[in-house]
């Protein structure tokens, strides 16, 4: 699913870039929401970390885009 989100972002990059829009595929790993399978979710990334990542790309300026950001938990259980 991430290699067809990637994709269709970069598509959209290019047949729009000149037109003053901006594209950003925003790549989460396990989030810690109410969707989730219930408890034990401390190792997961909080809503809020995506939410400061996407705050952080509308920040960039008008000559800069990100293209993508992939977002891990920093520990997340062994397997």
């Amino acid at each position: 699913m991430k290699t067809k989100g990637l994709k269709n972002g970069r598509t959209m990059l290019l047949d729009h870039r000149y037109e003053e829009v901006k594209v950003t595929t925003i790549l989460p790993g396990s989030v810690s929401t109410e969707f989730g399978s219930g408890g034990g979710a401390e190792w997961k990334i909080a809503p809020e970390d995506v939410a400061d990542a996407v705050a952080m790309v509308l920040s960039m300026p008008a000559r800069t885009l990100i293209s993508h950001v992939e977002i891990r938990p920093s520990k997340p259980p062994k397997k």
